[in-house]
């Protein structure tokens, strides 16, 4: 079944209110001084206005750089993965879906098996039992949950590591 907008109905959705912006601007790396509240501010327009943008990098003298990324929380990207296995649950002629490549993340097909948008999440929840099953120990945890993600992600699984550790 194939659908699309018309015309009238585009004019109804400009004239709603926007909704709450889910993200927040977030950049990471080294740069010279402060960045300047105007351009953080233009840095989050460009983010805004170009949904798809999955980051921007800043150059500076010196060779310094910085990454500009949008930071959702963590409870809303939990939302995300309800919503998939949701669509699951409801359609039982769905098989997968697919999310491309973007940013750190490489393409994914999420599964009834696997209903995350994240390729990294089962995977990070199988060492995260492993550990709390006693399977392995905590540095050997740490060491696979940092190879699984991207530098900043790795604070978040030395927390996770360290509250099972803590549980026992």
């Amino acid at each position: 079944m194939e659908s699309s907008y018309i015309g009238d109905n585009i004019d109804l959705l400009r004239e709603l209110e926007p909704l709450r912006r889910s993200w927040q601007l977030k950049v990471e790396g080294h740069w010279p001084g402060e960045i300047s509240p105007d351009t953080m501010r233009e840095l989050d327009s460009i983010l805004e206005r170009i949904p798809d943008m999955p980051s921007l990098t800043l150059h500076f003298e010196g060779g310094m750089s910085a990454e500009v990324t949008r930071d959702f929380p963590s409870e809303y990207l939990n939302s995300v993965d309800r919503g998939i296995a949701k669509m699951f649950q409801e359609d039982a002629s769905l098989l997968g879906i697919s999310f491309p490549a973007h940013g750190r993340y490489p393409g994914h097909c999420a599964t009834r098996q696997e209903p995350s948008w994240s390729p990294y999440k089962m995977e990070s929840t199988r060492i995260l039992g492993r550990l709390r099953n006693g399977e392995i120990g905590e540095e050997e945890a740490f060491d696979l949950l940092r190879d699984l993600s991207s530098p900043e992600e790795n604070a978040g699984a030395f927390i996770a590591v360290r509250m099972l550790a803590l549980e026992k």
